[in-house]
């Protein structure tokens, strides 16, 4: 994108060190995440930065907090669909995809222990169709 777009827009980036970390407890909604992202999404707002790309598949399940903070008409580019994409083809390249023969295969999950665990799989499975067994990697 900023390559093919620096010389009509104006790119900020912004680095976000332990934001993954936070999305994957599976709280979204508590102080320490938004506290997070308002430090993240200050310049932009600063800025009046009008779209926001999404440059991380977790991003997906914090976009209500990101329109929170940057306000209702901030525009949001979810890069999540495209990567997964772009996921697929380097494994078929690479021949490393593998095609279940049996359709009704369930999902693995192995899980390392974390407090949120039940709210993790309902904030990242919840309105799928994807059958899932889930294993703890801890006793």
């Amino acid at each position: 994108l900023l390559e093919r777009y620096s010389g009509d827009v104006k790119f900020l980036v912004q680095p976000c060190p332990g934001l993954v970390n936070a999305i994957e407890k599976g709280s979204f909604d508590d102080e320490e995440l938004f506290g997070l992202l308002e430090r993240y999404l200050a310049n932009f707002k600063k800025n009046s930065v009008d779209t926001i790309v999404l440059g991380c598949t977790h991003f997906v399940y914090i976009k209500h907090l990101v329109k929170k903070i940057m306000g209702a008409n901030i525009k949001i580019v979810d890069t999540s669909e495209a990567v997964a994409r772009q996921l697929r083809v380097k494994l078929d390249v690479f021949n490393l995809r593998e095609i279940s023969s049996e359709p009704d295969e369930k999902m693995k999950l192995i899980l390392t222990q974390h407090k949120n665990i039940p709210q993790v799989i309902d904030q990242f499975l919840f309105g799928s169709n994807l059958g899932f067994k889930l294993e703890r990697s801890w006793h």
